[in-house]
């Protein structure tokens, strides 16, 4: 991308190129870039939510029949995933500093504010990627699902209770003053 942004301030200081068609073009770059990004983001997501279910299933059946080096498995296994799971927010994270990046050279080299227009434009828009790359939209669900999971097998093996099982508060029912 750091090619294309001075080949497009060549093309504009010969004349070749107008401004106008530098932003459209510079903008679809950008554009299939981030898609690139999040279509690999949701494809891995996909994966490490099929590798939770699976495990989930491994879980259940081991509740009906705990034996603590098959939970110990299970819990290394969680965690490998966990750490699958932080490589990607890595590469997100990564991604998103690049692209942080580009929009800062291209508005240094063309003395525009491109950047808050084009992060205004897609962060607002319904079908905007952009949000996948700089909120991590969607990992939530597979952070939840995998600490819950851990969480669990931690207290299944110290006791069979879980922190479903009691509410962290007290309950208080209606009329109560306390």
């Amino acid at each position: 991308m750091k090619k294309r942004v001075r080949q497009y301030a060549q093309q504009i200081e010969q004349g070749t190129q107008d401004r106008r068609h530098v932003l459209k073009d510079f903008s679809r770059m950008l554009d299939n870039q981030i898609e690139t990004i999040v279509l690999f983001l949701l494809e891995q997501q996909g994966l490490l939510a099929s590798r939770i279910a699976k495990l989930g299933e491994v879980h259940n059946n081991l509740q009906q029949e705990p034996e603590i080096n098959k939970i110990t498995e299970l819990r290394e296994a969680y965690r490998t995933v966990g750490q699958d799971l932080l490589n990607l927010l890595y590469f997100v994270e990564i991604n998103a500093i690049g692209l942080r990046k580009i929009l800062k050279k291209f508005d240094k080299r063309f003395g525009y504010r491109f950047t808050d227009y084009y992060v205004k434009t897609r962060a607002n828009h319904p079908y905007s990627q952009l949000q996948q790359v700089f909120k991590h939209v969607g990992l939530g669900a597979v952070v939840g699902a995998l600490s819950r999971n851990l969480h669990e097998l931690q207290d299944r093996q110290g006791s069979y209770l879980s922190i479903y099982d009691q509410p962290s508060l007290p309950l208080q029912f209606c009329g109560d003053k306390n």
